[in-house]
């Protein structure tokens, strides 16, 4: 705040006048603010199903040793962390097309939303119309980065050159938006 009261006008300067830590801990939030309600937007649009344009978190196949046909090779690591992940060597994320859904290659469990960074690397759905988004009736890149400017009256969290982007770790990633519970057991008393 005493920063503030020297620079009334400079809130990347108070922000970039934090401790590491705290700094760190209000971006995060700021991420999963973000994150919850594109992924909010997104399961009310089709709470069962994948849509063209989403992002899927697909496991690579391998050749198994018994037989010429291909084996997942188990990657549940990778999407079971809470802050987000980034693909690693056994996972990829792939943009759902029609085709692939009519296939049934994928399940609402495959789908992943992005968490907003600078690093341009990171994946955005491409789902054109989302009839019961309100405000944000798409979930596209464009719209996305657009929705960061508007919750946070600036784009610069965005840009990879950004000093705050890099002194805070406000780095893109995904997160599964449903996840199958499994071994559950409940007991009433």
């Amino acid at each position: 705040l005493r920063y503030l009261v020297r620079n009334p006008d400079d809130w990347s300067g108070a922000f970039a006048s934090l401790p590491r830590h705290s700094g760190m801990l209000y971006f995060h939030a700021v991420q999963s603010l973000l994150w919850n309600r594109w992924a909010s937007i997104r399961v009310a649009a089709a709470p069962d199903r994948v849509l063209p344009g989403d992002l899927v978190m697909v496991t690579k196949t391998t050749p198994s040793p018994t037989t010429e046909e291909a084996a997942p090779v188990d990657d549940n690591d990778a999407a079971g962390d809470d802050v987000g992940f980034q693909p690693t060597g056994n996972t990829e994320v792939r943009v759902a097309t029609e085709a692939d859904i009519q296939k049934g290659l994928y399940t609402i469990q495959d789908v992943v939303m992005t968490m907003p960074g600078c690093d341009q690397s990171v994946m955005y759905p491409n789902i054109t119309s989302i009839p019961a988004g309100g405000a944000l009736n798409a979930l596209t890149r464009e719209a996305l980065q657009a929705d960061v400017e508007a919750q946070l009256g600036s784009r610069d969290l965005l840009n990879p050159d950004s000093l705050l982007a890099r002194q805070f770790h406000f780095f893109g990633a995904y997160r599964k938006v449903l996840i199958a519970v499994k071994d559950f057991q409940a007991e009433v008393v």
